[in-house]
């Protein structure tokens, strides 16, 4: 039981870092939203059903592998349920799609910043980002 809830917690941190990502890829805040909403309900879901067995590698069913699942047990009716990834390998994977996310974030954002750029310079200075405290 411990470890259950460790891997949700854990699970549950690693989608904050996906969406934060996903948050900072999107400009439009609402579209951010309408593209996680439609991946996680419809796309992942018509994955799972046609092809089963990409259900385990998706980013939901990777967190589901990670939260101690062992089965997708929500996939019920016509289409049979998948086996999902071992513990180890699920959270692995979701801390790959986090951090493949947030550095795709980071380096977009970077581009896409323009006050650095107004001055020529081939590449943000040192103390872009950087707030001055109590006027020092």
């Amino acid at each position: 039981m411990p470890l259950v809830l460790l891997g949700s917690v854990a699970s549950t941190s690693l989608w904050c870092l996906f969406g934060a990502a996903v948050g900072a890829l999107v400009r439009n805040m609402v579209a951010a939203i309408i593209v996680a909403f439609v991946w996680v309900m419809y796309v992942e879901w018509a994955l799972v059903s046609f092809v089963p067995d990409v259900g385990r590698w998706t980013p939901t069913g990777v967190a589901k592998a990670a939260s101690g699942w062992t089965r997708d047990a929500l996939s019920s009716g016509p289409f049979p349920a998948g086996d999902l990834l071992p513990v180890w390998a699920g959270a692995l994977v979701m801390i790959a799609y986090a951090v493949i996310a947030a550095v795709a974030a980071r380096l977009i954002s970077v581009r896409r910043d323009v006050t650095w750029k107004k001055a020529g310079a081939s590449r943000p200075p040192p103390h872009v980002g950087a707030r001055k405290v109590g006027g020092l």
